[in-house]
């Protein structure tokens, strides 16, 4: 595991953007590590990675199928950082929306606090 962030260079014991103390989160197969900051990230994403870890963007593979194949049809859930096939949900996306995406795990997690809340009907 890495002790420095990847993007800032900074340390949990300072974020060389912030200039503060920022915890960093580290992938789980590679190790590489990052500020929750730095990489963008929302309360949501961390509280999910606080529970369920985290894959960086070069280890990132398929919640549905768990293959990292086709990663230019892996979609990002924005409150987990979750990816999924395009091909994988259901019902299948054609395309990734234009805006902010939540997997149905994270839209009945976090119900209207979910970046893309459900539908309601």
């Amino acid at each position: 595991m890495s002790t420095s962030c990847d993007f800032c260079n900074g340390s949990a014991f300072m974020n060389k953007n912030t200039k503060l103390p920022e915890d960093l989160v580290s992938c789980h197969d590679c190790g590489r590590s990052g500020h929750p900051s730095c990489l963008n990230f929302n309360k949501n994403v961390i509280k999910i990675i606080n529970r369920s870890g985290w894959q960086c963007l070069e280890c990132k593979s398929c919640t549905i199928c768990g293959t990292s194949e086709n990663d230019d049809k892996l979609l990002f859930c924005d409150d987990c950082d979750r990816g999924y096939h395009l091909y994988c949900l259901r019902p299948a996306l054609e395309k990734a929306p234009d805006d902010e995406y939540s997997c149905r795990l994270c839209q009945i997690e976090f119900g209207d606090k979910a970046s893309a809340p459900a539908d309601k009907k």
